[in-house]
């Protein structure tokens, strides 16, 4: 059965002007975890046209869907699952009729047009980030909407100078060191926040299993040892009175495998062997072995989208030849596209985490 979807025009001031889904096209959405949604939307322009003069703007389009002041927001099922901006509008005709194209970027984005200058010395780590859409808000003119949501798990103080800094950047940096935050603008311009040491966005759900070929409509993956690295050197800092420090760790299996594949790291933070040799080791964790991250694609009907959401846990499983065995575990999900026709029919393709090494070493770095 087919998911019911309401498509809402909302006011900058942040009542609801009206609904446009019923002469809607076709539209897609896309949430990625700690980064901003997308959201394009096709709809016929005489019958928008007819629209508008039915509910008073037929002379006014402007007051009623307008670049930068207008949002669209996304109901499935009942539930609201995003909130975005307009910020193209496109037109495009044929013989028989003319198509707006609209296209709409989730609340993060306002924030890569906003810069901020300040200091905090012990603060929460989501204490800065309301804080500072705080002293945004209270800008002239500067006020977006965007609350205080929810915050989860435990504080975690940090020490953060900024001067002049592009705001968005700063959500995403704040997401990347570790034991950093997770967090998600909804499509009321609440913004909750996820201490990820103690609480991470997203639940593991056990009951979502997508196996191929059963419900699995379609998938890639690469099985590559390109990232792979079994044997890590790690230099530290070197004290004003005293060598260099220098930890080596290797994993004996996976060279055995796959043959010595020696990385080199140098951590200009940190100068203790303690230290050293646990930040080789994680980095030897996360890269001794192959490791294989599926892209999969589901049909209609099959995902509750009203209820999963990007940081949730499920399980996927490959059948039907050897070389897909191994795909059989927990993913967490990085993010969600869908693509919606017409009847609101769904096909939805989903991204789980991946592991960036180079990431890692810069949180290690931020961290120490």
């Amino acid at each position: 059965m087919a998911a019911t979807y309401s498509i809402e025009v909302w006011h900058k001031d942040g009542y609801v002007l009206g609904d446009i889904s019923s002469f809607v096209t076709n539209f897609s959405w896309q949430k990625t975890l700690n980064d901003s949604e997308t959201l394009n939307v096709s709809i016929d322009m005489a019958r928008f046209g007819q629209y508008l003069s039915d509910i008073g703007y037929a002379n006014r389009p402007y007051e009623f869907l307008e670049i930068g002041r207008t949002d669209i927001r996304i109901k499935r099922n009942g539930v609201y699952i995003l909130g975005a901006n307009v910020a193209q509008i496109g037109y495009t005709a044929n013989n028989t009729s003319v198509t707006m194209a609209i296209q709409c970027y989730g609340y993060l984005t306002y924030y890569k047009y906003r810069y901020f200058t300040g200091d905090y010395s012990g603060t929460s780590q989501a204490g800065i980030l309301y804080d500072i859409v705080d002293k945004l808000n209270a800008e002239t003119g500067g006020d977006y909407g965007v609350r205080q949501g929810t915050e989860f798990g435990t504080p975690l103080a940090r020490d953060r100078s900024y001067a002049n800094k592009e705001v968005k950047t700063l959500f995403t940096q704040m997401s990347e060191v570790i034991n950093g935050v997770d967090f998600r603008f909804n499509a009321d311009k609440t913004l909750d926040i996820w201490n990820t040491a103690t609480a991470c966005k997203g639940v593991h759900r056990p009951d979502v299993v997508l196996e191929y070929p059963l419900n699995i409509k379609g998938f890639s993956f690469y099985r590559t040892g390109s990232n792979v690295s079994n044997h890590v050197i790690a230099l530290g800092k070197a004290p004003q009175d005293g060598a260099q420090p220098i930890v080596e760790v290797d994993d004996p299996t996976s060279e055995n495998y796959l043959y010595r594949r020696s990385k080199l790291v140098t951590y200009n933070s940190v100068s203790d062997t303690e230290t050293l040799t646990q930040h080789a080791n994680a980095v030897l964790y996360y890269t001794k072995d192959i490791i294989e991250i599926p892209r999969i694609t589901v049909g209609d009907d099959v995902l509750d989208l009203s209820e999963l959401d990007v940081g949730d846990t499920i399980t996927v499983k490959m059948n039907g030849d050897v070389a897909l065995d191994d795909i059989d575990g927990d993913y967490r999900i990085k993010s969600i596209q869908c693509k919606v026709d017409q009847n609101f029919g769904e096909e939805v393709t989903l991204n789980f985490d991946d592991i960036d090494i180079n990431e890692i070493i810069q949180k290690q770095q931020e961290a120490a």
